[in-house]
């Protein structure tokens, strides 16, 4: 996700959102516990089909923050999911040309 925080400033975006599928081969989600007030970590070790990745990104003191949250699908059909705190490695993200091209239209950006 620091890459597209960093997009987002290099595009001086102010708030934008985003959608994604592809894989990953790693990843950590997290389920946030309101009464310890913390994430509880879901580590994704194994190959995952991304099913819906949607998200956000915003200021934070002046600085692009992205917000955002995943469903994955293992092998047998199995769906995890939550806040996504780290994405580890991740394959075919947004991949060409199709996903792409469209952020780039959407984002008036050159081919």
């Amino acid at each position: 996700m620091a890459g597209l925080a960093e997009f987002a400033e290099n595009n001086q975006l102010k708030a934008s959102h985003f959608t994604a599928i592809g894989a990953f081969h790693e990843a950590l989600f997290g389920w946030f516990d309101g009464e310890k007030k913390a994430y509880k970590k879901i580590p994704m070790t194994q190959q995952v089909e991304v099913i819906s990745l949607e998200g956000d990104i915003g200021l934070v003191n002046g600085k692009p923050v992205v917000h955002a949250h995943g469903v994955v699908g293992l092998e047998d059909g199995a769906t995890r999911g939550g806040h996504i705190i780290l994405e580890l490695i991740v394959r075919d993200l947004l991949k060409e040309p199709f996903e792409v091209n469209i952020l780039k239209e959407v984002l008036n950006l050159e081919s």
